[in-house]
């Protein structure tokens, strides 16, 4: 599909770069789209439209992709199947719906950036969901695109805040908090995306189809399907790009990056914005977003600086360090690794400082097989996991040509299935020593 970009041999962590850079200028023009449709006369049918032409051109991917059959096999795993359409509920229709109703007061600039927030609240979900330790680097980070929001909120006076917009900054807030709450949600599970894409839109396309009629007939919303060219314009672009194409990128570089260098780096997004909404409806850059941008260009330098790995608090007493990668697995066509993989799967890795045997391999395949899922040594992975998934982990890991002598246990399923196969395995294989 994206054939032309010529980014398919890349590496999975410098395409998963190279997408959501090209996201970025989307979502930068993202909030002036939703503002055309905030202020046109009829924005429940505004919204339909655009999850209509987002729905119809997913599920022409999906069939194109060959996914189908992945699509009804998410639909009997029930559990998946209702939190990835919740989570693509909050991060389309009521995130946007939201949005919506503060850009009938605010400027897009200013929404743009108080949107960015949602890498604020995402951090108390970490934990609680995804089981990810937050590191300083990420913490201090994200300090400063606090301070950036602050300033938002005083324009920049960093005393006075303007109670007549609060009610509406408290919605962009709201909105950030869905989006939250979505991202972290969406990688908790495990689905192709053109089976996600398809979900999102098509769950949110339910929603407003829903929402409309009872407005209608229940509230006495009117019903106007007379748009502008400007309506027409942004209803086309949300429900190609923002909702399709757009989101494609997105989410590669989510199941592939951390969540929060992806919050940070998308910081960038509503400096895209100012240039758009200046050229369609006048809206002014103010000298303090010059501070804005250094504050969260400074975030993102931090975010980088910040180790690669990404360590699982896990639920075990055993003491051996675990790694999410599961983002290794994002473009697998694995039929055996997929088969763990979805749903509610993970891959973790534990390093350690041994040099398995032949033997070993024995001793892995039935500890897997007890706890159901899948076990191998990085330097012997399983059939289907080519080089480019075990550069991406060694690369995650930290892991340099001249490590020779390290080895890593890769375990593909439940994390509690993997965690106590984990334990089994260093107590069978005696690497209780060889911690890191």
């Amino acid at each position: 599909m994206f054939a032309a970009l010529k980014i398919e041999d890349m590496k999975l962590r410098s395409k998963a770069f190279l997408l959501l850079a090209f996201n970025i200028i989307g979502i930068g023009i993202y909030p002036v789209m939703l503002k055309a449709g905030a202020i046109s006369e009829d924005v429940l049918s505004f919204m339909l439209l655009v999850f209509g032409i987002a729905t119809a051109v997913s599920f022409a991917y999906l069939l194109a992709s060959n996914e189908l059959e992945n699509f009804k096999g998410l639909i009997k795993d029930r559990k998946t199947f209702y939190l990835l359409a919740f989570a693509g509920l909050l991060d389309y229709g009521i995130a946007s719906g939201l949005e919506m109703i503060a850009l009938v007061h605010l400027p897009a600039n200013l929404a743009a950036i108080v949107r960015r927030s949602w890498v604020l609240l995402m951090v108390p979900f970490l934990p609680l969901v995804l089981k990810l330790k937050v590191n300083r680097y990420q913490l201090l980070g994200l300090a400063l695109g606090f301070v950036a929001i602050y300033l938002v909120f005083t324009s920049g006076t960093l005393i006075t805040i303007s109670y007549s917009e609060l009610p509406w900054l408290t919605l962009l807030i709201l909105t950030a908090l869905s989006l939250a709450l979505a991202n972290v949600l969406i990688k908790s599970r495990q689905a192709s995306l053109p089976v996600e894409l398809f979900l999102f839109n098509a769950s949110t396309f339910a929603f407003y189809a829903l929402a409309l009629p009872v407005a209608h007939f229940l509230l006495g919303y009117r019903i106007v399907m007379n748009f502008s060219i400007l309506d027409v314009s942004a209803i086309l672009f949300l429900g190609l790009f923002t909702y399709f194409i757009g989101t494609y990128f997105y989410f590669f570089a989510l199941k592939v990056l951390e969540p929060t260098t992806i919050g940070n780096a998308t910081l960038a997004a509503p400096f895209v914005t100012f240039g758009f909404a200046f050229l369609v409806f006048h809206e002014q850059v103010y000298a303090y977003y010059l501070l804005l941008a250094a504050l969260i260009i400074a975030g993102v330098v931090i975010q980088e600086k910040a180790p690669k790995k990404t360590l699982l608090r896990s639920k075990n007493e055993f003491k051996n360090l675990l790694f999410d990668i599961s983002g290794a697995f994002a473009e697998s066509k694995s039929e055996v690794v997929n088969a763990y993989f979805s749903g509610s799967g993970r891959a973790l890795a534990m390093p350690i400082d041994a040099e398995l045997g032949e033997s070993a391999k024995d001793v892995m395949d039935k500890v897997a097989s007890q706890y159901g899922c899948i076990v191998f040594d990085l330097k012997k992975p399983v059939h289907g996991i080519g080089e480019k998934e075990v550069e991406f982990i060694k690369d995650v890991l930290g892991i340099s040509e001249g490590q020779v002598g390290k080895s890593v246990l890769i375990g593909i399923g439940k994390p509690e299935s993997i965690e106590s196969a984990f334990k089994d395995l260093s107590e069978a294989l005696d690497l209780q020593n060889h911690k890191n």
